[in-house]
């Protein structure tokens, strides 16, 4: 058994690194030796595009059974449920019970109830949540509680990113929401459907949140002109188009988790542009202020096959380095 050439942490970082800033190369750095899978095989898996009886998915499910308890609350820090219809609310409960390292988790409006609001409270480094919210207040029975809850629910109480999906065709989930977002202690970028938040709402939030730096209201087709101007001359309100067609909207939310730019970064960087310059309210009332991101729309993962199945096998890893290459060939 070779011994490594460099100090530990040195190696450690170098593959990390290397995993980091090229994805596609993990499953071969995998194959280097036992330590370094240990390393890369969590990154493998570190944005999580959940979707049953597909490559990644399956691949994850099987790394966990195959590894230690820590193995995925180290691996996933971003994930979704692409088709939580597909999920169990068990199997989907029980992830993120184990992946307590998520910092970003989205899900669309069948994966809802007590149950998930608990686990999501579980989940300590959870700043970023995209969901449809009155849907997850709605309990088991059918009920629907008051936006009073006290206490606060752990699930939202360190969330600083709300993107919600909700039409808010619902009296009660209007209500509930509005009610409820004063209370979140540390929203500072918030983003809804244009048509969900009414213009009164607007002129409420914003001086009632001076610590939030972003509302982003999002369309398909640009508003503007605003038939009754802007609803407020706070430079901290963005519109901005973002399809709400599912590949498109779900395309970047995996771009901010990848680290890419997305409507998130671009959003801030606006609202800065405006406090930085001190202009006039009217100067983003224009088409001209309209912002938009151009991201690449999500794409279904490769089912399994069988004969794939079989391969996902690393059962037969051993701790020998690769064999060097000949001298001058480094």
């Amino acid at each position: 058994m070779s011994e490594p050439r460099l100090p530990p942490e040195l190696e450690h970082a170098i593959f990390k690194v290397a995993a980091m800033n090229f994805p596609g190369t993990i499953p071969t750095l995998m194959r280097v030796s036992r330590r370094v899978l240990e390393w890369t095989e969590p990154l493998l898996y570190r944005v999580l595009q959940f979707q049953m009886e597909t490559i990644p998915t399956e691949g994850f499910l099987r790394a966990i059974r195959a590894n230690s308890q820590e193995f995925a609350a180290r691996s996933v820090e971003s994930i979704f449920f692409e088709a939580p219809q597909d999920i169990s609310r068990e199997l989907g409960t029980e992830l993120l019970r184990k992946c307590t390292g998520i910092v970003r988790f989205g899900t669309t409006y069948p994966f809802t109830g007590t149950a998930v609001l608990e686990a999501l409270g579980n989940l300590p480094n959870l700043r970023h949540l995209t969901l449809n919210l009155g849907s997850l207040l709605s309990w088991d029975d059918g009920s629907v509680p008051d936006a009073s809850l006290d206490p606060l629910p752990a699930a939202f109480r360190n969330i600083t990113h709300l993107s919600l999906i909700d039409y808010m065709i619902d009296d009660a989930d209007e209500h509930n929401t509005y009610a409820l977002l004063p209370r979140l202690p540390k929203l500072t970028h918030l983003a809804m459907r244009r048509g969900a938040m009414s213009d009164n709402a607007i002129r409420t939030l914003l001086p009632s949140r001076p610590q939030l730096r972003v509302l982003l209201l999002t369309d398909n087709t640009n508003p503007f002109p605003l038939p009754d101007g802007l609803p407020s001359a706070d430079p901290r309100l963005v519109f901005g188009f973002l399809s709400t067609e599912y590949r498109g909207f779900w395309g970047d939310w995996l771009s901010g988790s990848k680290g890419d730019r997305d409507m998130w970064a671009l959003s801030y960087e606006t609202v800065q542009g405006r406090i930085n310059s001190k202009a006039s309210h009217e100067s983003w009332s224009s088409s001209d202020a309209w912002i938009s991101m151009s991201t690449e729309p999500i794409s279904r993962n490769q089912p399994v096959s069988p004969e794939l199945d079989r391969k996902l096998d690393y059962s037969r890893m051993d701790d020998e380095l690769l064999p060097s290459l000949p001298a001058g060939q480094e």
